[in-house]
This record gives C-alpha cells, sequence and structure tokens, in this order.
C-alpha cells in the first residue's frame, strides 16, 4: 500500500511538471525576428538605412548628429500557438551604453502592427561620444528575457559644442532652471492734482446751481415745524433724499449696478412712502389753520 502511494504522488508531480511545462510553451509563444532602423536628415530625406535578423549585429555603423531623427522598429515573431490576448512583449527597450557616460534608454511603442515595436530617437538628445547600442525584450508570451546587441552608434557634437557652445541633453532636462523673478506693473501715471480738483468741482456745481434756483423762487422750511407731525414726516422724507444721493456715491466708488437697484429699490419705496405722508401732514396742517 505505501509503494502504491510513493508511486500515485510521483505520477501527479509528472503530471504538474507536464502541466506547467505545457502552459509556459502555450504562452511564450514569441521571440525577436529583426530590427530595423531608419536615418533621417531634418528636412526628411533619408541619411541611413539598416537592418538585422536576429541575433545578427546591424548590416551597417549607425551614426547620428543632432539634427537626425532614427526610427527604431523592433519585429517579434509569433509562432501561431500562444495566447492570441496576451501581448507578444510588455517591455521593449533600446538602450544606449556609453562606456564612461550616462546612458540613453528609449522605450519602444507597440505599433499599429501587433509584432513590432517602434519609436523615434532625436540626434540631439543622447550626449555626443559612442555607445553599444542594445534591445531588451520581456515579459508577454516572450519565456526568457532577451538582450540583443546591434553593434556600436556613434553621435556626433553639434557645431556649438565644437565652438565651446552648451550641448542640449538628456540631463539638462533636470538641471536648475533661472529664478523666476515677479514683475509687478508699474503705476499708471496719474493726473495733475488741479486738474482733478478742477472736474470734482465741475461735478459740484449743479448743486450750487439748485441753491440758487431755490433762493431765488423763495424757498424756505418754516411749514417744516408747523406741527410735530409735518416735522416728523418731513425731517424723515429729507432724510431719505440725503440717503439716496449717499448710494449714488457709493455706487460710484464700490457697488456693482445690482447691487445699486437692489439697494435702491428699497430706499425709493421708503422714499415715496415718506414723501407721501409728508404732504398728507401738511395738507392736514394747513386744513386746521
Amino acid at each position: 500500500m505505501p509503494r502504491l502511494l510513493q508511486l500515485l504522488g510521483a505520477a501527479g508531480a509528472l503530471l504538474a511538471a507536464v502541466t506547467t511545462l505545457a502552459a509556459q510553451a502555450a504562452i511564450a509563444a514569441a521571440t525577436v525576428d529583426g530590427v530595423q532602423v531608419n536615418v533621417a536628415y531634418n528636412d526628411g530625406t533619408s541619411k541611413l538605412s539598416a537592418s538585422a535578423s536576429f541575433p545578427s549585429k546591424l548590416s551597417k555603423h549607425v551614426s547620428l548628429s543632432p539634427a537626425d531623427k532614427a526610427t527604431v522598429s523592433v519585429k517579434l515573431a509569433d509562432d501561431g500557438d500562444g495566447d492570441d490576448d496576451a501581448p507578444l512583449a510588455e517591455q521593449v527597450v533600446l538602450v544606449l551604453a556609453a562606456p564612461n557616460g550616462p546612458d540613453y534608454t528609449l522605450v519602444l511603442e507597440k505599433a499599429r502592427s501587433a509584432a513590432k515595436y517602434e519609436n523615434t530617437l532625436d540626434g540631439a538628445r543622447p550626449a555626443p561620444g559612442e555607445y553599444s547600442a542594445t534591445v531588451y525584450c520581456s515579459g508577454g508570451r516572450i519565456a526568457k528575457p532577451v538582450a540583443y546587441a546591434l553593434g556600436s552608434w556613434s553621435v556626433e557634437a553639434s557645431a556649438l559644442a565644437t565652438a565651446g557652445a552648451a550641448v542640449p541633453s538628456a540631463e539638462a532636462d533636470f538641471t536648475a532652471r533661472p529664478e523666476i523673478r515677479h514683475v509687478f506693473r508699474r503705476p499708471e501715471k496719474m493726473p495733475w492734482r488741479i486738474l482733478s480738483i478742477t472736474f470734482a468741482d465741475l461735478v459740484l456745481a449743479p448743486w450750487l446751481l439748485l441753491a440758487y434756483f431755490w433762493l431765488s423762487i423763495g424757498v424756505n422750511f418754516k411749514n417744516l415745524w408747523a406741527t410735530s407731525s409735518t416735522a416728523f414726516w418731513g425731517i424723515g422724507f429729507l432724510a431719505s433724499l440725503a440717503a439716496t444721493l449717499g448710494l449714488y456715491f457709493v455706487y460710484w466708488v464700490r457697488l456693482t449696478i445690482f447691487e445699486f437697484l437692489g439697494y435702491g429699490t428699497i430706499l425709493w419705496l421708503v422714499t415715496a412712502f415718506l414723501g407721501w405722508r409728508a404732504l398728507v401732514a401738511r395738507a392736514a396742517a394747513r386744513l386746521a389753520e
């Protein structure tokens, strides 16, 4: 009986191992097929075209100037036995390794074709020098990460760098920027003080003209004190008129048109009521005489 249990356990372990290997084989159904590199001048005309089939290196040496654009395409091979929903690769990266300087990394993105990953390399991004180019592929249906050596690449220095000027590079994006200083707007030039006073006097001049007309027609305030009723309602009416003038001033310096109309509607209703009551009180005082 123990011997039978041992045989059953060994058979189960063998079945699990075979199932795991079959599942990995079903998923790991992709590998690197080849690489295509197209280098173009700044105006779009072709400068260089190199290709290679895995695991061979590129057929030509790639040399980039700061104005060049290099389109790097990596094609993956699919044997058709894997899961169609799983991506061929999750990460496809081009690494330019410099012997004595910082490396430059370009992440390749999935193209319209399911088996192709590509991106464009700006020749002004890596620092000038010699590089060893390698494509790394991993994840997805690739069973084991692949490091595909493409050979040596070179990046030329620009004319500005040759003359001693600063060269833009990937590290330049992370350097300190100039300090931002806020510049306040300069005060507007104000008119002469005498001119402002003159126009203020012109605005107040109609009040002097109103007082002159009142004196011309013989206006007096004796009837305001005829009775206590006329005094109460009359003073209230005159106070509401003064409040209306004050509201105009506040509107000029602070209020909006909607706030002015809102406050004004309430004040003018009160003014109309007080004026009506003042006239009623005056009529009653006249009848009592």
